[in-house]
């Protein structure tokens, strides 16, 4: 027997008390204008980047795509490329060439013709090249090649960074995108160090935090101009370009006056957390017996007839038994969905499902999963739809209600989101 006390799902809204005056971002000024072309783009640069399905590969099809440059090699922190963003995800052109920023300056429109170029992810993080060597390793555009792929258009195009004020929503969505991280610090161990090693040359990682526990790495050449100074000591804002390397979060700078850590409180007083209730359900408002019914709730039995039921006359609780089913019934197995209304989880920061649980009567074999479903009716049988699993209590042990840790939302997106809690088991 499975009981519910509360079933609580809940989505955290940060804001700071701390108020800052507002700075423009300054990037780098464009030597002249041009004329844009107006070349056909068959694709955006994130229908491109679908395309590679795990393996470096060719690109033999017709494929034109444009973006604005947001990062070059200026100020030496990023080598023999330039990165461009179209607005629908950024991308890496690995050029065999220095000083790109003279023909290739922030702000700049280019055209890239993909056909002969080269799909490659290196640890992860995926860009194009030129080429691949007998060793599998990839070679940049090179430089007597460059008009034949990359075509200049105007500068002076509008350069503004993604802000994201917390480092865990980040994901791979976001690489080689500019973004600007609020409400950070260096922490104390990597505060007043050297971004890199000039004198030997060697790149280093300074490890940034935020409030909400996220953690990600500022990672610095040592021929970067900047190597030889030292990281600040407050809190604020920072721009660079995301990068991921294997499965660490980085940023890149571009200079460091696209660090703007003055803020000096630092943080002993963290930003105010506010939970906003998606869904909240007590059970209270059923009968404290028989099957329950809740307005836009899916009570399904998919194997068996037993569902699942209200008990208590106070502290009411959602319940499932499979008590006497095999004698009376005939009934060893019973399967027992209660599903959730739709959520709507787009457009949120954090989310967690919160939910208060414990086991009556252990005979024979039972469990609890909760699970989520994107295409679900909304009702009926929900073996028709895809459902994805979050937990999986196999072995359930609690004889008094215990409060679950949370349980992270925060990869699943859609409108139509629907939270299905799964019984199994019988009576023998």
């Amino acid at each position: 027997m499975i009981t519910f006390q509360k079933l609580i799902i809940a989505i955290l809204a940060v804001f700071s008390l701390t108020f800052t005056a507002c700075k423009k971002d300054k990037f780098d000024e464009p030597p002249h204008e041009t004329v844009d072309p107006n070349l056909p783009v068959t694709h955006t640069i994130r229908q491109l980047k679908n395309l590679y399905s795990g393996t470096n590969f060719k690109l033999t099809d017709d494929i034109t795509i444009a973006g604005i440059v947001v990062a070059n090699d200026k100020g030496g922190n990023i080598f023999n490329q330039i990165i461009i963003d179209d607005g629908t995800a950024g991308i890496s052109v690995a050029i065999d060439q220095n000083a790109l920023f003279g023909e290739f300056p922030v702000g700049r429109k280019v055209y890239v013709k993909c056909t002969g170029l080269y799909l490659v992810a290196d640890n992860n993080l995926l860009g194009l090249q030129g080429a691949i060597d007998l060793a599998g390793n990839p070679v940049e555009i090179p430089s007597n090649l460059i008009t034949k792929y990359i075509v200049k258009a105007n500068t002076g195009n509008a350069v503004v960074p993604i802000e994201i004020d917390n480092i865990n929503r980040l994901n791979d969505s976001f690489q080689n995108r500019l973004i600007k991280l609020n409400d950070a610090e260096f922490t104390p161990e990597d505060t007043s160090e050297f971004y890199a090693d000039a004198i030997n040359k060697s790149s280093l990682s300074r490890v940034l935090r935020d409030c909400n526990e996220g953690v990600m790495e500022v990672r610095t050449s040592g021929y970067a101009d900047f190597a030889n100074q030292k990281t600040p000591g407050g809190k604020g804002s920072i721009t660079g370009i995301y990068t991921v390397y294997r499965t660490d979060k980085q940023i890149i700078l571009r200079n460091t006056s696209d660090v703007n850590l003055n803020d000096r409180t630092r943080y002993g007083v963290c930003p105010v957390v506010i939970v906003d209730t998606l869904l909240f359900e007590n059970f209270e408002s059923t009968s404290g017996s028989g099957v329950i019914a809740l307005a836009n709730w899916t009570n399904f039995a998919s194997a068996g007839t037993k569902n699942w039921t209200s008990t208590g006359t106070t502290n009411k609780n959602a319940r499932f038994s499979a008590f006497s089913s095999n004698v009376a019934f005939q009934q060893p197995s019973n399967v027992g969905w209660l599903i959730t209304p739709a959520l709507n989880l787009d457009l949120t920061l954090t989310k967690n499902l919160f939910m208060a649980q414990k086991v009556g009567f252990v005979t024979g074999t039972i469990k609890l999963e909760v699970l989520y479903s994107t295409n679900y009716a909304g009702s009926g049988d929900p073996t028709s739809a895809s459902w994805n699993l979050l937990v999986d209590d196999a072995t359930l042990a609690t004889t008094s209600f215990s409060n679950s840790s949370p349980i992270s939302l925060n990869s699943i997106a859609g409108t139509s989101v629907y939270i299905a809690f799964k019984y199994t088991g019988g009576f023998t």
